[in-house]
């Protein structure tokens, strides 16, 4: 995938995918991946269209997401003080039929929406569990002032 602007500590990277006359596989966190952010917890996230998923930011978690199902439009926004990337967005769709992880590092604004007309689902992983009681995020209405992404 190409951008126009990359967030300091983001990557998007190709999926590995597997196909045979039985389906397919593919490979989307390993531990020897050398952008591996160590094992919190993996869920699954199903958006219905229509619905927007933003904005939060973790303080201490990485994140990682891939599209399994449709098509999802991810926004990102650094306003980190003291990134080399202070002001940058990123505004993409990720497709199920083209398998990519996005890596998105602590205090980077993201959210998603699907992008279509059918539900879409992510699979996340997280390098920390969710603590349901202190959660390690901050969360703003998809529509807050301040961000470059209109959903």
């Amino acid at each position: 995938m190409d951008f126009v602007d990359i967030i300091d500590g983001v990557y998007v990277r190709d999926l590995r995918l597997i196909t045979n006359p039985k389906g397919s596989v593919r490979e989307f966190v390993r531990r020897d991946d050398p952008d591996f952010p160590g094992f919190g917890q993996v869920h699954i996230v199903e958006t219905m269209p229509g619905i927007v998923r933003a904005w939060f930011r973790h303080y201490r978690q990485f994140d990682q997401l891939s599209c399994i199902r449709g098509k999802v439009r991810v926004g990102l926004y650094d306003d980190r003080p003291d990134s080399p990337t202070l002001g940058a967005s990123m505004d993409f769709v990720i497709d199920a039929d083209k398998p990519v992880v996005v890596g998105i590092p602590p205090m980077v604004w993201h959210g998603f929406a699907t992008a279509g007309e059918v539900p879409s689902v992510l699979v996340q992983h997280n390098n920390q569990a969710f603590n349901h009681g202190q959660p390690d995020e901050e969360k703003r209405p998809h529509d807050a002032n301040g961000f470059p992404i209109v959903w």
